[in-house]
């Protein structure tokens, strides 16, 4: 059973005078899911067209293993090709059924509906969209029941939000195959959905070998590059955090680093700045050697000369985002009971021009319209139904992008605001909900009323802002209602003790039970992996659930719904999570047939009929859960 599928002996293919497609290719390629990545015109194309017998190699030897029956034929191979290959005279059912190996309408009709391509069955590619097409090339490549699928970037055209449910259905295809080889830019898929990866450079395999060692524990020379950012480390820091490498430089996967504020630590901060969903800083080793660039996982940002530590994330499956793979082997897994929804419905975040943004936090309007940041810097405004209403941009994004947002009703205003928690800015910014800007207020610094990093806002019945701050002066800041927006007082500081945060990343507003009693503040502290309790005065009052009760990872916000369930969405858990309000867990949501799995989950809120909106922000989509 382990005997190769394919393999290529000082396989070359000429392509014109003086240039080659494929120079001396040596692999071996297993039964199983294989993986084929690298920069584009690497020659991953030609590599497939040599596996498919469509181009034959100038020089060398490509041997074909016998399917299990042994009898040379049986189950065959498809090939889907860069182009999709389809037939223009052909319509998207003709498509499939000429493919079957024997008729079977049943299956033509579940892949049309499973694709979405019932509306177009009778149509022919010339009038189908790019995203239509992709998915007509791969429907017909698992009509076909092939024994080997031969895949060029399979769903390449589909957009962000629809791509875990084509990709659901053809796993399942892939389980069937005794082999299947697909090439991809996408590391999320290589990891994923591949067992075996092969690396293509300057027209040549590179690297051969199971995904999971380029991933976790790359070798030297490796590209691991391929599979997500790495960081290379000195020796002598690789040293430090326990690697053996013959004094040689380390790469290690970036989600698996975290970089913390260290009086005692061995390197000093020379810059840092975000990187997308990592941190790039630079440090200098002491004793003193060459500066060099590393990329972690989010936190705190640290100041220039600052001394800091390196150590290793609590997760190892990692890289990607700052933590890929939530919910696999070798990370976290869901615990306690399964949350289920009456429908999973997600959209991607809409194009802002060549780029597709990612959604970072949510607001519930006051006719359950939700107001979502991005960071493209927009305010996108969603009817319940997700069509959208409206957008506008905010003042500048040049330094970063928003983080926190809530919509609320001041005192006796019949006027509804949009507050913007504009973190790199230093400032929070008031809306109208239409778009137009009331006030602004902010500057960079830890007086009352200055700003580090605001990350989070919410508003009391009162109409009184709480500001959730991270960078060094973490707290929570409260303000007057406006026009006012005075402060008032603030509570928290940095670190890990009773009261303290690491990234005060949500913040949630409890009305008081009764007359006489407490109103509270629950606290989404991110890298504490816990939610504080303060009376709005800012008397704290513990943990919500106990130290241990709830096993948070990652809480990135906080949403109180009508009914007093909280929502936290868990960032590097992957999964939004269901508490009582004495913080008692009730379920876990991470993954929907369907709608695929949660990817770092950045915020979310809760609208009036109870539909819970998160924004998916490594999917670059959101989501929304219909109780």
């Amino acid at each position: 059973m382990n005997t190769p599928v394919f393999r290529l002996r000082e396989v070359s293919l000429a392509g014109g005078v003086g240039r080659w497609r494929l120079r001396r290719v040596y692999v071996d390629i297993p039964p199983g899911v294989t993986a084929v990545v690298g920069a584009s015109g690497a020659g991953k194309s030609s590599l497939l067209e040599v596996l498919a017998g469509f181009a034959t190699p100038s020089s060398g030897v490509v041997e074909r293993g016998a399917p299990p029956s042994g009898d040379g034929e049986a189950g065959g191979l498809f090939w889907l090709p860069a182009d999709l290959g389809l037939w223009p005279s052909e319509t998207v059912e003709g498509h499939l059924r000429a493919v079957q190996p024997e008729p079977d309408h049943a299956a033509v009709e579940e892949l049309l509906s499973t694709f979405g391509l019932e509306s177009a069955a009778a149509r022919r590619p010339g009038l189908l969209s790019a995203g239509e097409r992709s998915r007509l090339a791969v429907a017909r490549a698992i009509a076909s029941r092939a024994d080997v699928l031969l895949l060029d970037e399979p769903l390449a055209h589909v957009d962000p939000a629809s791509l875990p449910r084509y990709w659901a259905r053809l796993r399942e295809a892939l389980a069937e195959c005794r082999a299947a080889v697909f090439v991809t830019h996408d590391p999320v898929a290589a990891v994923w959905e591949s067992t075996h990866c092969i690396a293509v450079a300057d027209r040549t395999v590179t690297w051969s070998g199971a995904t999971e060692t380029l991933y976790r524990d790359p070798p030297e020379g490796a590209p691991a590059e391929l599979l997500g950012p790495v960081s290379v480390l000195p020796p002598s820091v690789a040293e430090r955090l326990g690697l053996e490498r013959s004094n040689r430089p380390a790469k290690v996967r970036s989600g698996r680093l975290d970089l913390i504020a260290d009086p005692d630590g061995s390197l000093l901060v020379e810059s840092s700045h975000p990187a997308g969903p990592l941190t790039e800083t630079v440090v200098t080793p002491d004793p003193p050697a060459e500066p060099f660039s590393l990329l972690h996982r989010t936190g705190p940002p640290l100041a220039k000369g600052a001394r800091a530590a390196l150590r290793f994330a609590f997760l190892l499956l990692a890289g990607l985002f700052p933590l890929l793979g939530a919910g696999c082997d070798g990370g976290p897994k869901p615990s306690g009971p399964a949350l289920s929804f009456a429908e999973v419905r997600v959209r991607a975040t809409p194009n802002a021009g060549a780029q597709l943004p990612a959604p970072r936090g949510v607001g519930i309007g006051p006719n359950g319209e939700a107001f979502v940041l991005d960071d493209a810097g927009r305010v996108l405004v969603f009817a319940p139904d997700g069509e959208e209403l409206r957008r506008w941009d905010m003042p500048s994004n040049v330094n970063g992008n928003p983080e926190g947002i809530c919509v609320y009703r001041p005192p006796g205003s019949e006027e509804w605001l949009v507050a913007v928690a504009d973190t790199h800015f230093h400032r929070i910014v008031l809306f109208t909900t239409e778009g137009e800007e009331v006030v602004r207020w902010g500057v960079e610094g830890d007086e009352p009323g200055d700003f580090r990093f605001p990350v989070a806002v919410t508003a009391d019945d009162a109409g009184r802002l709480y500001v959730g701050e991270y960078g060094g002066n973490d707290r929570v800041q409260v303000f007057s209602p406006h026009p006012e927006n005075r402060p008032l007082r603030e509570f928290g500081s940095f670190g890990t003790g009773p009261g303290q945060f690491s990234r005060a990343s949500g913040v949630a507003w409890v009305p008081p039970e009764r007359e006489g009693k407490d109103a509270f503040v629950l606290v989404a502290d991110a890298f504490g992996d816990r939610i504080a309790r303060f009376t709005d005065q800012g008397e704290y009052r513990g943990v919500l659930g106990g130290d241990d009760a709830v096993a948070l990872h990652s809480p990135y916000d906080l949403a109180r719904a009508a009914d007093g369930t909280l929502w936290v969405p868990e960032y590097h858990g992957g999964r939004v999570t269901a508490l009582r309000p004495d913080g008692t867990l009730i379920g876990r949501w991470s993954r929907d047939e369907k709608a695929g799995a949660l990817l770092t989950p950045w915020g979310l809120d809760v609208d009036a009929a109870g539909r819970v909106w998160v924004a998916d922000t490594g999917n670059r989509r959101l989501v929304t859960l219909v109780p």
